[in-house]
């Protein structure tokens, strides 16, 4: 099963993208892909238009969202994408959820999560998560945790979102992340956590990014720990980022199969 992404965010997600929804499905064609997911931060705002763009593209289109999830500790991130219809009325309602209670931020619970967690796919573990800082700050039982509190949602359609951001300490926690899955069963799905569409597009996020924080352009670079690797990749380009791990590389393109939306 080839590879496809399920974990990208567009212009939608406000000061995270610079990436068009018409140029994102035109690249996907222009780089053989069959099918490809937007995941907006706690947004549905661009599904109708990279419906309409990636159909007219001959791209299946996958609908879902990163969520932030609120705690006591620092915010947590999930990606939940629809399995089918029903899938997209959950999301619909949680996106909404996310929105609705006044916050500065938006953001939902565990508890506001749950009564909707069917019918959707849930990939968990992005270095925006939790899971991913405990186990690069060495806390694999709290990792463990975070893990099984997932489980309990969404049982088998759970998967381990890995990523390969080229950090210098990347190797060693796509190890530990190969550790956690061995030891829970929890299945790996690859990803490129993709935010701009070409590598020279980094320098525009990077203004975005300093726009949403109000801060200095110019300052902001000389400390910035924004990631530019985080580009649309083609297939083969992914491949070389997971050479050992070619089958969380196949499980993106079976989740993509699963979406029954347009049958």
């Amino acid at each position: 099963m080839s590879f496809v992404h399920l974990h990208l965010h567009t212009g939608f997600s406000f000061h995270e993208s610079p990436i068009r929804i018409e140029d994102l499905a035109q690249r996907s064609r222009e780089l053989g892909y069959s099918s490809c997911a937007i995941t907006d931060s706690n947004t549905l705002a661009g599904a109708i238009r990279f419906d309409r763009a990636a159909r007219s593209a001959g791209v299946t289109p996958v609908f879902g969202s990163e969520l932030t999830l609120l705690s006591d500790e620092p915010d947590d991130h999930v990606v939940v994408l629809a399995r089918d219809l029903e899938g997209y009325r959950n999301l619909c309602r949680l996106v909404t959820c996310t929105q609705a209670h006044g916050r500065v931020h938006p953001g939902l619970t565990l508890e506001q999560l749950a009564p909707y967690a069917g019918h959707l796919v849930a990939l968990y573990g992005s270095p925006e998560s939790l899971l991913y800082q405990s186990l690069s700050t060495r806390h694999p039982r709290k990792a463990r945790r975070l893990l099984q509190e997932m489980r309990a949602l969404f049982q088998n359609s759970l998967y381990l979102d890995v990523q390969n951001p080229m950090f210098a300490d990347s190797t060693r926690l796509l190890y530990r992340m190969r550790q956690l899955s061995d030891e829970t069963g929890v299945p790996a799905c690859a990803t490129g956590g993709v935010t701009h569409l070409h590598r020279v597009d980094a320098e525009v996020r990077e203004m975005l990014l300093a726009i949403g924080s109000l801060e200095d352009v110019d300052a902001r670079s000389r400390q910035s720990h924004v990631n530019a690797e985080s580009w649309f990749r083609g297939s083969d380009e992914i491949q070389e980022l997971f050479t050992e791990w070619p089958e969380a590389l196949a499980t993106s393109g079976r989740i993509a199969a699963e979406w029954q939306g347009g049958r």
